[in-house]
């Protein structure tokens, strides 16, 4: 017998034999929070049992900013993102481009602690990738698309297209 519990009780669990002697268990969390799930057989648990999961909710990150589509070599570019209501779980940032992975700083709002500041430098102009995972999940957006132009070229770009 499964049985699974959440922060507001008692959730369906779904169980099907493979008809090799293995089961495939589901179950669906409707909110973030602590689960207990209970494996007993012959009216005693299994070894492990029960096991206590956590779940986050990566769909109800946010993450925005210019530093995540379009930068200039040699600034420091920043981008945010808030957690608020996606439960506990670690935060994942990393960059990877055109000569592989890059650093990506984050920190903590000083005066929010729902929100971080992301930042960065580059070098290279070039398309870049940010992965964001939350919970080892990918936020919604992720990974992002940085698009990497010199600045005398990104602004020749923005003056060409004003006299047009």
């Amino acid at each position: 017998m499964i049985n699974c519990a959440g922060p507001e009780g008692s959730i369906p669990v779904n169980v099907q034999s493979d008809n090799r002697g293995l089961y495939d268990v589901k179950f669906t969390p409707q909110q973030t929070g602590d689960y207990r799930t209970s494996v007993t057989f012959n009216g005693e648990h299994i070894p492990s049992s029960p096991y206590n999961l956590y779940v986050a909710d990566s769909t109800k990150i946010v993450a925005h900013g210019k530093g995540l589509y379009q930068v200039c070599t040699r600034d420091t570019s920043e981008f945010f993102i808030t957690v608020k209501g996606a439960g506990q779980g670690n935060l994942e940032v990393r960059g990877e481009g055109p000569h592989g992975r890059f650093p990506v700083e984050v920190k903590q709002s000083p005066s929010d602690h729902d929100k971080y500041i992301a930042s960065y430098t580059l070098f290279d102009a070039g398309d870049y990738r940010i992965y964001v995972n939350y919970a080892g999940q990918p936020v919604p957006g992720s990974p992002f698309l940085v698009k990497v132009s010199n600045e005398f070229s990104f602004f020749f770009h923005h003056y060409s297209n004003l006299s047009n």
